[in-house]
């Protein structure tokens, strides 16, 4: 069968095989619609419109389809919602910029971050460390699912060469980009998670994903381009499973390995991974936070993408609720991001119309509006919604609680706390301790580090003692394993208030 896919002005057909989901057609042509879930019907996003052709599935609410529960029985034309706008992917790092017409570097590398939602490049010189050029894209694994356990299924399932041939054609956009009328390049680093390595590398992923998470390897890959021309690629070494590359990557471009002092590294995402400690000794460990902190799971939720709410501030005016949104790029409101979910659940904290349970007051049980789309679409905060930010939260902190404990100090000794990434880097940090997800003890001592993992990337390529100095910072460092510690279990029910 034929199926014809409309995208804002754009127009595909391609072929369906019968038995196939709409969504695993579209997977198999490479065109890309949302699937948070990992398409087991569960995130309400991979949503088109039928325009002509008889489907098997009936339609949900105001005429939309899910795409992974529903299969053609006839040539069909359907419509999939317009991206909404260029994922907000952090390429921001501590590494000075440079005129490429102007460089002193005569030897260039590309540092690359693959992120479970997008993807950040760099070329960069490999004397001076400066970046010329910069590429960023959405990770096209995301149609398996938005974190790394619906990846690992898939890839369980069948899949593993279609993700692995996703992301690594991704590289390759990015690479062709940023070597456009540049000089060659003599080397690339990679930076990752260590799920993301195993399905670059085309690695085995059933051990990953099921206890006691065994990975294929953690240690540096060397090998070369997957194509013409056949750069060395190095793969970062990881920690461990849950405490990847792009971890160890940030903790190398912080100098960790020089530092004396205890510092808290966290970098916040579907998976929240934190490290505690300094040169000699550090405990570390990763938290499943879940995809709210990335507009996954939530109800209007969406990614980082321009028209995106980021930031939310609301008063009370003669008895009325009135909300102020601020979108990513200034847009036109589309949908929330994670930043802007924290932001509302805060200010709804506290004027106090969330109690300490996370129960919206009984003026609000149908919602908190926010604003409308251009198109008069509410995008609205639900009960649901805070629900899962309130897990997320939750576990956050238990996390930074543990590994206090486990470490051996308390809040005032930590001297420093270096939040990477890009939720940390807009992430209101006032905002994080209303909700109870920072102690307010640590907040004047807590860093924005942007892309740290990217930077790492970009450092590794510039100094020969890279892999050395990575290998001692990853010999220091000590796993926590929180899915079995009574003490992380009571945390996270204490945390779990607001």
């Amino acid at each position: 069968m034929q199926l014809t896919v409309l995208q804002g002005t754009e127009q595909k057909t391609v072929t369906c095989v019968p038995g196939d989901t709409v969504l695993q057609t579209l997977v198999k042509h490479g065109i890309s619609l949302p699937a948070a879930c990992g398409g087991n019907g569960l995130c309400g996003k991979c949503r088109f419109r039928r325009i002509h052709g008889t489907l098997k599935e009936p339609p949900g609410k105001d005429g939309w389809y899910l795409a992974c529960r529903t299969h053609p029985l006839s040539d069909c034309v359907i419509e999939i919602p317009a991206s909404g706008g260029a994922f907000a992917v952090l390429t921001e790092t501590g590494a000075q910029t440079g005129d490429l017409s102007q460089a002193a570097d005569r030897d260039f590398g590309i540092a690359v971050d693959i992120g479970t939602t997008t993807i950040a490049m760099a070329l960069t010189g490999r004397q001076t460390g400066k970046i010329y050029r910069t590429y960023t894209a959405v990770n096209s694994q995301r149609q398996f699912g938005a974190d790394v356990i619906a990846r690992i299924d898939a890839a369980n399932k069948g899949n593993l060469a279609k993700l692995q041939k996703s992301v690594r054609e991704d590289i390759e956009r990015g690479i062709t980009q940023l070597t456009d009328n540049a000089p060659p390049v003599s080397g690339v680093a990679i930076a990752a998670n260590t799920t993301m390595i195993h399905l670059l590398m085309g690695y085995d992923c059933s051990t990953l994903g099921v206890y006691p998470f065994t990975p294929f390897t953690t240690d540096s890959i060397h090998t070369d381009l997957w194509f013409e021309p056949q750069i060395p690629v190095w793969v970062l070494p990881s920690v461990s499973t849950f405490v990847g590359a792009d971890i160890l990557s940030g903790l190398y471009a912080s100098d960790f390995e020089a530092n004396g002092k205890n510092c808290l590294f966290i970098d916040l995402g579907t998976n929240g991974e934190m490290v505690l400690g300094n040169k000699d000794r550090a405990v570390c460990t990763s938290v499943a936070a879940g995809p709210a902190f990335e507009g996954g799971n939530i109800t209007c939720g969406t990614g980082s993408i321009d028209g995106a709410i980021c930031d939310v501030h609301m008063a009370m005016a003669d008895g009325h609720l009135q909300i102020d949104c601020e979108t990513i790029g200034h847009a036109p409101p589309c949908g929330i991001c994670g930043t802007g979910v924290v932001a509302a659940v805060a200010e709804l904290s506290r004027l106090r119309l969330l109690d300490e349970t996370g129960l919206l007051d009984d003026t609000l049980q149908d919602g908190v509006l926010l604003c409308r789309t251009p198109d008069g679409e509410p995008i609205t905060l639900y009960q649901k919604d805070i629900r899962e930010i309130q897990l997320a939260k939750s576990a956050v902190r238990a996390g930074i609680e543990t590994l206090i404990r486990a470490y051996g100090i308390t809040l005032s000794q930590i001297d420093c706390v270096l939040l990477a990434g890009g939720f940390g880097h807009t992430l209101s940090v006032d905002s994080a301790v209303q909700i109870r997800m920072f102690p307010a003890a640590l907040a004047h001592k807590i860093r924005p580090v942007g892309n740290s993992a990217l930077e790492g990337a970009i450092k590794a390529l510039a100094r020969p003692d890279a892999q050395t100095v990575m290998e001692k910072i990853k010999s220091v460092c000590s796993e926590i394993t929180l899915s079995n510690d009574p003490a992380f279990q009571d945390l996270f029910m204490e945390y779990i208030y607001f």
